[in-house]
């Protein structure tokens, strides 16, 4: 299973997602990792996780709050393309 458009227009009724977003998601999301398949879940969960950490990396930042430092660990390769993308 892989993320489609339909779905990602499915998902706007609840999460923000703009154009950037929706090609980093289709990008990461949109082909099989062969030898290996999504299930459904799998593209709910890593498209929420995706969507949530690139809308906190548009909020404006307030002066004296410290960041989690479990945020600042993640490597996995849909957070690096965020990352990416953001910087």
């Amino acid at each position: 299973m892989i993320l489609t458009p339909e779905m990602i227009a499915d998902m706007r009724r609840y999460q923000r997602i703009d154009i950037r977003l929706e090609q980093m998601l289709l990008k990461q999301l949109g082909t099989e990792p062969y030898p290996h398949v999504y299930t459904e879940q799998d593209i709910h969960e890593q498209s929420r996780k995706m969507i949530i950490r690139y809308n906190e990396g548009l909020a404006p930042t307030t002066a004296g709050i410290v960041s989690d430092t479990t945020t600042l660990s993640k490597t996995r390769r849909d957070q690096e393309a965020i990352s990416d993308e953001i910087l």
